[in-house]
């Protein structure tokens, strides 16, 4: 989905007016998108912020949640800024719809816990990137494969994506974005925890079978890694800028998913 300069789809204009009023335009995004954000023009920053509120409002508003015609491409609205990273509605969506980063398909609208869940999916993303940690190939690929697996395998995937005017470039963006939040979660804290005989004992009980207690062992150590991330990403936020543009209900602007 290249620049379509003066012809561009309202989505690839609110895009760009959205780069400039949140200053992402100045530093590299964590979830790409394959068409090029420009830099403001001097004396430019503030007629823009306006535009790309005023354009988020209207093409929100005119939704009335149906999905886009085939092709159209989403529609899009800022719902939240992280470090000068924009968070798009369309981004949630698509990672909902690909059952990313634990979310769920799901026809309802995105609400404001979608949005807090993904504000500190970026923290992670932005700590990753800092610490300059790169997504293995080989679980992107395995992560796409599940993805398309929910459509049917690989030509579903395509059919669906070419409906709701997405690039495949950002699907496959977002997959790598949570195989590089999964490598971030196993080094920072999964790697750490060590459950103990006398844990497993409390949950399984000391005549648990094999099975039962491997079971327990992994709910101790997930709720563990689920404990320590809580944490990191509380202390995240207090050293990052954080700002939540929308915090309501809105409609899904991608078309259903199987």
């Amino acid at each position: 989905m290249g620049d379509r300069g003066p012809c561009c789809r309202p989505t690839a204009r609110l895009r760009r007016a959205a780069a400039l009023a949140t200053g992402s335009s100045r530093g590299p995004r964590v979830l790409r998108r394959a068409r090029p954000r420009r830099r403001p023009r001097p004396g430019a920053v503030a007629s823009a912020a306006l535009l790309g509120l005023a354009l988020a409002t209207l093409l929100v508003a005119g939704m009335g949640g149906h999905a886009p015609a085939a092709g159209a491409g989403p529609l899009d609205a800022v719902v939240a800024e992280v470090d000068g990273n924009a968070v798009l509605l369309s981004d949630i969506a698509l990672a909902r719809a690909l059952g990313l980063f634990g979310l769920e398909p799901s026809t309802g609208p995105i609400d404001a816990a979608a949005v807090e869940r993904f504000v500190d999916i970026q923290l992670v993303l932005v700590e990753a990137r800092r610490l300059t940690l790169t997504a293995a190939s080989a679980e992107i690929e395995r992560k796409w494969a599940e993805a398309a697996a929910r459509f049917g395998g690989p030509a579903g995937l395509d059919r669906w994506l070419a409906r709701a005017g997405v690039d495949p470039a950002w699907a496959r963006s977002l997959v790598e974005a949570e195989v590089l939040h999964g490598q971030f979660v196993d080094l920072r804290f999964r790697a750490f925890v060590f459950v103990t005989e006398a844990e497993i004992d409390r949950v399984a009980g000391e005549r648990g079978d094999e099975a039962a207690r491997e079971r327990a062992r992994v709910e101790i150590s997930r709720a563990a890694v689920a404990r320590g991330l809580a944490e990191w990403t509380a202390a995240a936020r207090k050293t990052s800028r954080v700002r939540i543009v929308e915090a309501g209900a809105l409609p899904d602007p991608l078309p259903p998913s199987p």
